[in-house]
């Protein structure tokens, strides 16, 4: 936020019409314009400023997204954030939320083959087994908490319906490009995502790794 000092413009204008003969006006008294700063207007130090709210730009903001299958590969890819806010409060990240596409995930990786292709992926994952796209088509994370001094950002995040406090770790914060970035490590199975079929989730990581990049709307 830029620091906004307050100007005060003052001119004392007087004026008198004498009614006796030979009478003017007169003269005319202005004070110069002076700066003056919200501490010395209020005689203490000034508060802070409310927060301001800035929006996100969906095309600069995107999340890589990791999950594997145990003692094998991994699958890569990313999804979309198709809408959100940041707060700033003294030039530094205090609140916001952002809203995730899950009709948007792409995979990235090249671990396929005929029987097992991309689209087979994301037909699966879209399925009751993982995320229940159709009846779950966004997730979302609201932040309720910022410590620079650690880098971490904690919020709340609502997927498949179900909401769990979760943590950015590694976070910088780029003023310059007006973006955040960090990374998050959830446990599907605390979303309730998983195998109907107890033995195939077995094989399957319960970990998904996120690398999440929000950009402001410039």
């Amino acid at each position: 936020m830029k620091k906004v000092s307050i100007f005060i413009a003052t001119a004392m204008m007087s004026g008198m019409f004498l009614a006796s003969c030979g009478g003017g006006e007169a003269p005319k008294t202005e004070t110069p314009e002076e700066e003056v700063s919200a501490e010395d207007l209020l005689g203490e130090e000034a508060p802070a400023g409310d927060a301001m709210e800035m929006p996100v730009d969906p095309a600069g903001s995107t999340i890589q997204w990791t999950g594997s299958v145990i003692g094998g590969y991994s699958h890569t890819g990313t999804i979309n954030i198709s809408e959100g806010t940041l707060s700033m409060e003294n030039d530094m990240l205090s609140g916001g939320s952002f809203t995730i596409d899950m009709t948007t995930i792409v995979p990235t990786d090249e671990n396929y083959g005929e029987g097992h292709t991309k689209e087979d992926l994301v037909g699966h994952l879209g399925t009751g087994d993982f995320f229940d796209v159709a009846a779950n088509p966004v997730a979302t994370f609201v932040i309720t908490g910022v410590d620079m001094e650690t880098s971490t950002i904690s919020g709340d995040l609502t997927l498949k319906g179900v909401t769990n406090a979760e943590t950015l770790t590694d976070v910088v914060l780029d003023k310059e490009a007006g973006a955040a970035s960090g990374k998050m490590v959830i446990n599907r199975q605390t979303y309730g995502v998983s195998y109907v079929s107890t033995m195939k989730d077995m094989v399957v990581s319960d970990d998904i790794s996120l690398a999440i990049l929000v950009k402001l709307a410039m």
